[in-house]
């Protein structure tokens, strides 16, 4: 995946324009060596690319981890859990008081189950929009990094897309604790 910015970028430019110029060389003669040529940095070009996903991806999670932007899912959590047919029943069992504390309780008991997969998907987006010097910019400066307007105004489309990555996590994750919860309260 080629990069706007930074190293992954320019080595993709520059690699595509070896692989062009190999390829265009190997076009004329058709040997069988300039072919395998190609073949080899091709294979090799492939198996660079996913390390600069993997830089990206590296560097969402330290700024997820630092700033701790994937911190709102217990939270969401809690938003979706009241608004169940089983927090209605809950109530109905325990009371209002009861019940609140006893899915909060449930919620902070799953929430390492999914953290990972919701910061992983967070990480996903910010990487999917941010190179990998960008995050890190913005993982060491904060708000003083060149790229926080960029931030700023990108945060509609990232949080769009973490809406599709993670609706199912958040499901799950809201689903386990109502069932636990929903046990408990026998």
């Amino acid at each position: 995946m080629a990069r706007r910015r930074g190293l992954c970028y320019r080595n993709a430019r520059s690699n595509g324009r070896l692989i062009a110029m190999l390829l265009a060389a190997t076009s004329l003669r058709r040997s069988g060596r300039g072919l395998a040529r190609a073949a080899c940095l091709t294979l090799l070009l492939a198996a660079a690319m996913p390390a600069c996903a993997q830089d990206g991806q590296a560097a969402a999670l330290a700024l997820i981890a630092q700033r701790h932007l994937g911190d709102n899912l217990a939270a969401l959590g809690a938003q979706v859990a009241v608004r169940t047919s089983t927090y209605a029943v809950l109530v109905k069992r325990l009371g209002q008081e009861q019940a609140g504390a006893l899915v909060r309780q449930q919620l902070k008991h799953a929430l390492p189950n999914y953290q990972p997969q919701w910061n992983a998907n967070l990480a996903a987006a910010y990487a999917s929009v941010f190179d990998a010097s960008e995050l890190a910019s913005l993982a060491r400066d904060g708000q003083a990094s060149p790229v926080a307007a960029k931030f700023a105004e990108r945060q509609r489309d990232i949080g769009e897309d973490m809406r599709v990555r993670s609706t199912p996590v958040l499901q799950a994750y809201v689903t386990e604790a109502m069932n636990q919860a929903f046990k408990l309260s026998k």
